[in-house]
């Protein structure tokens, strides 16, 4: 490993050496299914890559409005992979004020969210003018024009990694030990 890895160094590091291993349980009904390193690994990559077909570039903030959850870990080494930068938000947020003031003040060009946040982040979407897309962990019926489901959002990531695996990999490699990862209020 380096001298001064990054998280996506620790994140392949670690992926090498126990990819066939639990990395996150998380509970589905009354079990809780195991998701692997190397299942994590290729999930963020995912991700990433659908990122980066949305047009998501280096040292874009994206904030992460969603209840804690496996995707949330995986979600925020896809935006490493791609070299943005996570503003993690409280779902406790009122959306008239903070959650407003967060997003505008990072100038966050893509928030994720989940369906049980997504009214909040609808009703401020409209002052939100530098927010390119919303882009949710679920998938729902009525979602409206700037908004991706997850599902198309790792189908674009399929789509873009075909073509274009040698940028994300470049863009995850050009990531820096000193870069911001997240910005935290």
């Amino acid at each position: 490993m380096k001298e001064k890895p990054t998280i996506i160094d620790f994140v392949n590091h670690y992926v090498g050496l126990y990819e066939n291993d639990p990395y996150l349980y998380e509970k589905v009904g009354n079990e809780w299914k195991p998701s692997t390193f190397g299942e994590i690994k290729e999930l963020a990559q995912r991700i990433a890559g659908g990122l980066m077909a949305l047009g998501v570039e280096k040292e874009d903030r994206i904030s992460y409005l969603a209840e804690g959850r496996n995707l949330w870990i995986t979600g925020e080494f896809g935006l490493m992979y791609a070299g943005a930068i996570s503003v993690p938000l409280s779902i406790k947020l009122a959306e008239s004020s903070d959650l407003l003031f967060r997003i505008k003040h990072s100038d966050s060009k893509f928030i994720i969210t989940t369906a049980l946040q997504l009214p909040k982040i609808r009703k401020v979407i409209a002052d939100l003018p530098l927010v390119h897309k919303v882009i949710l962990l679920d998938d729902i019926q009525d979602k409206e024009a700037n908004e991706v489901n997850f599902s198309e959002l790792l189908a674009l990531g399929d789509e873009y990694r075909k073509e274009h695996q040698a940028e994300l990999d470049a863009r995850s490699a050009s990531v820096q030990p000193n870069d911001v990862a997240t910005i935290c209020y």
